[in-house]
């Protein structure tokens, strides 16, 4: 059986931790501390985020990740959870942050959408290296293929709640 290297280990209990859990990240603050900050700039109240409605879009990402995190082989949560969900997110926050240096500098400051900026930086580097990787680890055809449907899974579903944004509102 293959194993997983150690640094990436260390890397996805990290990222999960910081995400989920809501643990401190390397900037010193959770991710929650973040979107809160964010949504509070915006003048949002925090209950937009505490009590939130899940949409079906991301009921189904949560049970994606679930599944790959308890039920699938390893190397279908690193494709699929990690490659297809966060390969996205560098490119679609780059454009959120442009907007809201065009349109919102009056309201916004840099720190304001910090939650955005910091995702850029550590989704690319999350993204880094995963040839490499897949080279190393996906030694079959087999675990070629359930890394090859995780990630299609995993982008198509990350590609829906991007799409569900359209219209937030509080």
């Amino acid at each position: 059986m293959t194993r997983i290297p150690y640094e990436m280990t260390d890397g996805v209990i990290e990222n999960i931790a910081e995400e989920v859990l809501g643990t401190a990240s390397k900037s010193g603050q959770s991710h929650l501390y973040w979107l809160f900050h964010f949504t509070r700039s915006l003048g949002a109240p925090d209950a937009v985020i505490t009590d939130a409605t899940p949409n079906v879009d991301a009921v189904a990402s949560e049970s994606f990740l679930a599944n790959l995190a308890h039920q699938r082989p390893w190397h279908e949560m690193m494709f699929g959870g990690i490659l297809g969900i966060e390969n996205q997110i560098p490119e679609a926050y780059t454009r959120v942050v442009d907007g809201f240096q065009r349109n919102y500098a009056d309201i916004l400051q840099p720190d304001d959408y910090a939650f955005h900026t910091i995702h850029i930086v550590v989704d690319e580097d999350h993204g880094g290296h995963v040839g490499e990787f897949a080279e190393q680890y996906l030694d079959t055809e087999a675990k070629r293929r359930s890394a090859r449907a995780a990630y299609l899974a995993g982008a198509e579903l990350t590609r829906r709640c991007w799409d569900a944004f359209d219209g937030a509102s509080w």
